[in-house]
Parts: C-alpha cells; structure tokens; sequence
C-alpha cells in the first residue's frame, strides 16, 4: 500500500525478500509552437519491508499496595495489573527485534492505542445504580493514544518497553466513599512497534506489527474491606502484520479519572 501526502510519499508493504512493483510515468509537454510531445516510461522496482517481531511477558492481576505511582513513585493501594518497572513485575513487558535486507538498516518505536477503557461502580445508596467512571468529555475511552507519543522504552532498554495499569482504591478518587458492592474494569490495548529506514532524508515511521493485549477485573467492599472478586488477562499475547496506522482521536491524558 502506498501512502502519501501532498508532499511526500512512502510505502507500508513490501517483503525480505523484496516484493516487485511497476512504477510509470507520463507526462505531456507543451512546445514553443503549440505542439503536443508525450513522455512515457515504465518499469519495476524493489520494495523491502523489515521482518520483525514483538514478544510479550504477562504478569497479574492484583488487589493490594503494590500499585505504584506518582513522582517520586509512592506504593498506594489498588487494583492493579502488574507493577511499573523496577518496582516489580509489569502487568505486560515487551520487546521487539527486526531485520532489514538490501544493506538497509533504521531504527523502531512503539505507539500504544488503548482500543477500550472502563471503570464502572456501582453506589453505596441502596439504589444499586451503576456509573461509568472514566470519560473524555461524557464519551467512553475508546481509540485513544496512550500517553505519549512514541510510547517509551523502559530505563536502559534500547527495544524493550512494559505497561502497569492500575486503579487508585482510597488514595486521590476515595471510591470508598461512594462504592458499595463492586467496582469492575475492563481495558484492551494495541502496542505498534513503527519501523523507521536511517540514512534517508525525510523518512517516514511506517507500521510494521502490532500486538493486542487486555486486563480486567472486579472487587467489592464490604464494611470498611475491599477483596478481589476476580482477574483476567491475555496471557503472553502473540503479534501480528500490521499493514495500517494506529490512528486515535484524543489522548487518555483527558479522560476523568484515569
């Protein structure tokens, strides 16, 4: 697939081996004398596209005081998946490695879209009403950038990066305050791992895989004690081709409460 601009273009397909292409061209000149001359010319050429791969390493789900957050980083109580790292063990780590033929070589960058995010309570007032907990200007979290742009590697790791998402129980949302019987969340993620040729002028961060990852889970309070109802995860998800852009619309960031 060719993509482009009104400036530029690149390719986001391709093989190692390499994949052939036509090219052609015309163009149609306009003499001095008002004669028309036609130019025309075809041929082949070679796109290669890195192999590549992403692997992943799932930790679990958890109700307790490892959640880790903040600057400088505080221990809090919550519901968590996993811990941030060089706390603990990150509710996902990956790593990616890639291989480009033709004397190419270049360089790779991970952009996260969280696909989903859900936090749903449910009132301590008897009216067993729900509420959903986590919006971006009254819409749920869906299709939006993860943060930063390019997400981060992990400290001292050059194609390594991890992800600890995690609830705050009584720390800055005092949700025991208002929750009763069960709180629950549900989040899924897509993890990009970007492709970008070095030595080439203006060259483009193209897609290479992708990998879809998700944690969820549910407690309950009862008195003044919450407890974990359960956890689930993907377990060391695998990654696919990704022959199209992440693409999102606002930024988790904007979301209340996060």
């Amino acid at each position: 697939m060719l993509t482009n601009d009104t400036t530029q273009a690149w390719w986001v397909s391709g093989g190692n081996p390499p994949t052939n292409h036509t090219a052609q061209l015309s163009e149609t000149l306009t003499l001095s004398n008002g004669s028309l001359f036609y130019l025309h010319a075809s041929g082949m050429f070679n796109v290669y596209r890195p192999q590549g791969e992403i692997t992943a390493w799932t930790g679990t789900v958890a109700l307790d005081t490892n959640y880790v957050r903040g600057s400088p980083a505080q221990h809090i109580f919550g519901l968590h998946y996993g811990t941030i790292f060089g706390f603990g063990t990150p509710g996902i780590t990956l790593s990616n490695w890639f291989s480009v033929g033709g004397g190419f070589s270049g360089e790779a960058q991970w952009v996260q879209v969280i696909d989903t995010a859900a936090i749903t309570f449910q009132t301590n007032d008897g009216s067993g009403h729900w509420y959903t907990f986590q919006l971006i200007d009254g819409m749920p979290v869906t299709n939006v950038l993860d943060t930063t742009y390019p997400y981060g590697n992990d400290v001292g790791s050059t194609n390594a990066t991890s992800d600890a998402p995690g609830i705050s129980i009584d720390y800055d949302t005092n949700l025991d305050r208002y929750l009763a019987r069960v709180l629950t969340t549900a989040s899924s993620f897509e993890m990009w791992m970007e492709f970008k040729p070095s030595g080439v002028g203006a060259a483009q961060w193209v897609p290479l895989r992708k990998l879809s990852w998700a944690w969820g889970a549910a407690v309950s309070l009862s008195g003044t004690n919450w407890s974990l109802l359960y956890g689930t995860n993907a377990i060391n998800p695998v990654d696919v081709e990704a022959p199209s852009y992440p693409e999102w619309w606002n930024n988790v960031t904007n979301s209340w409460f996060r």
